[in-house]
This record gives structure tokens, C-alpha cells and sequence, in this order.
């Protein structure tokens, strides 16, 4: 039953956030041709919401199949293997619908100093990089999957799923040096079109322009996100170390009727006259004992020197 209610939630999870993103992707798409007159601006939202709930819909068919077949087919492997690079197209064409704009909307010199606010933001990753590359690098290494020697068929499973959950990790998180790269190509082509090839402004270097921020301001998200990883997962783990739980809640309420027990005893002990000086001594060490856990009177020594006593 709970494994039921887990794929459950897997699939409905999975449905939403595709929904989210297909609806946003596409959405983007259909509102760039509005711009451009190719597509009339009532029917954008209408094709978005059809088109994303068609891909959400095939994907939470896809996998429903994939939890109710037994076997890896050939269209598993090659999704696990090439969906970075599915994450990447994602990324890339959605800041090129974005940055479509079908008019001028922008003066030559605020085109300039866009480019320069661009080598500004690139410089900032290309620092964020240096970090990134010392943090992630051995964050991979730590994370990646070593071969035992064990021979049981349990054991080589696991190694596997191991490995193919280790290439999705690292290639995902390789994604953001490819965009490092493009990034950097792409405003070198930025600034030679702006500076040099063009001296005024056109509908074609504003768009570059506008896809080259959109795109050095994504390449930064993502590096820094990228470092946030491993400092979250050590933040968990120490968070998971000393969070108190419900147990130890008790332990600490019974902890306090205790010492509330023994503060009433010493302060009873005190009126109590029919007990001599030496046995409340004995009683309070005792007490002490308990609430803070140092032995003011050694037990022991004191028989010993009472069976000495009366050997003489």
C-alpha cells in the first residue's frame, strides 16, 4: 500500500512540474510568434495549455509504463543518457523565444553598455566558476560509486543503478560548463556585431543582445545553485544530527520531574530532625550524585573504613 502511494505521488509530482514547465516552454514559443504576427495573440495561451497538458500527458503515461515494466527497454537508456543534453536544449531555447523582440525597443548606447553590464556578469561567473569547479569537482568525486568485490547479483544491481544515477548527476551538473562556454562564445559574436560589424542599431543585434543577458544572467543562476548543492546536503546532515526528536523530548520532561524529585527530597531532608548529620550527608551525596554526576563521598572507602573500625 505505501509503495502504491509513493508511485502515486511519484506520477502526479511528475505531472505537475512537467505541466509547469511544457506550459511555460510553450507558452514562450507561441508568444514570440504573437510578436511577430504569426499566430494571433487569443489563441497563444489556448495552444500553450493544450500543447503542455499533451506533453504531461504523455510523460505521465510513459511513466506509468516504465513503474509497471520489468525490464530497461532501449527508450530508457537513451533517455537516461541524452536528457542533460534534452535539459540544455530546454534552457537554450527558451531564452531564444524570450529574446525575441519584433521592434527596436532599445538606443545604440544602451545596446553598448548592455554588452559591457554582459562581460561584467561573465567575469562574475567566470569567479563563481573557480569556486564552483574546487566545491563540485570533489563533491563528485565523493558522491561517485566504487566497485566492491562482492560477487552477489544484489550487489552488481546496485552498482549499476549506482553508476547510471551517478552519470545523470554529473551530467546535469556538467550542463552549466557548456553554458559557461556558449556564454562566452556568444558574447564574443555580441560585441563584434555590436562594436564592430554594426555602428547603429537593428532589429538582429538588439536580439542578440538581449539573448546574450538572458543567457550570461541563467549561466550565473545556475553556478551558483550548482555550490549551493553540496552545502545543502551538509547543511541537512548536520541539521539531521541535532534536531531533538520526540523521544528525546520525553527523556528531557522526565529528566526535569526527576530533578524536581530531588530538589523536593533535599528540601524535606532538611527539616527532618530524626535523621543524624551524617546520614543526611550521605543522602545528599547521593542526590548530587544523581543531578550532576560526581561522587562527593566515596561509598567504598567510607565500608572500608567502617569494617576497619570495627575489626579494632
Amino acid at each position: 500500500m505505501k509503495q502504491k502511494l509513493k508511485i502515486s505521488g511519484i506520477c502526479v509530482g511528475t505531472f505537475v512540474l512537467s505541466f509547469i514547465f511544457s506550459l511555460i516552454y510553450f507558452f514562450s514559443f507561441f508568444n514570440m510568434l504573437d510578436r511577430f504576427q504569426f499566430l494571433p495573440s487569443s489563441a497563444c495561451t489556448l495552444f500553450a495549455f493544450v500543447c503542455g497538458g499533451a506533453f504531461s500527458c504523455a510523460i505521465l503515461v510513459y511513466l506509468i509504463v516504465w513503474f509497471n515494466s520489468s525490464k530497461k527497454t532501449k527508450m530508457d537508456h537513451w533517455l537516461s543518457l541524452n536528457y542533460p543534453k534534452l535539459i540544455l536544449y530546454y534552457i537554450i531555447s527558451s531564452i531564444i523565444f524570450v529574446s525575441m523582440k519584433s521592434e527596436v525597443i532599445w538606443s545604440f548606447e544602451e545596446m553598448k553598455d548592455a554588452v559591457s553590464l554582459e562581460w561584467t556578469i561573465f567575469g562574475l561567473s567566470v569567479t563563481i566558476f573557480l569556486v564552483w569547479n574546487v566545491l563540485i569537482l570533489q563533491y563528485l568525486k565523493d558522491k561517485r560509486p566504487k566497485k566492491t568485490n562482492d560477487a552477489g547479483l544484489l550487489q552488481k544491481r546496485r552498482f549499476i543503478k549506482d553508476k547510471a544515477d551517478f552519470y545523470h548527476r554529473a551530467s546535469v551538473t556538467f550542463n552549466t560548463v557548456t553554458l559557461l562556454t556558449i556564454n562566452l562564445f556568444v558574447l564574443i559574436i555580441t560585441t563584434a556585431i555590436v562594436y564592430i560589424i554594426k555602428d547603429d542599431i537593428s532589429l538582429w543585434n538588439q536580439n542578440i543582445v538581449i539573448f546574450c543577458f538572458y543567457f550570461g544572467t541563467n549561466t550565473i543562476i545556475q553556478l551558483f545553485l550548482d555550490i549551493l548543492q553540496p552545502l545543502n546536503e551538509d547543511k541537512k546532515y548536520i541539521l539531521k544530527e541535532t534536531r531533538v526528536s520526540n523521544d528525546e523530548i520525553k527523556i528531557q520532561n522526565e529528566i526535569d520531574d526527576q530533578i524536581s524529585e530531588i530538589i523536593t527530597t533535599w528540601n524535606t531532608l532538611e527539616k527532618v530532625e530524626s535523621i543524624d548529620e551524617e546520614q543526611k550527608k550521605l543522602i545528599k551525596a547521593e542526590l548530587i550524585y544523581k543531578l550532576v554526576g560526581i561522587k562527593l563521598i566515596d561509598s567504598n572507602k567510607e565500608d572500608k573504613e567502617e569494617t576497619n573500625h570495627d575489626q579494632r
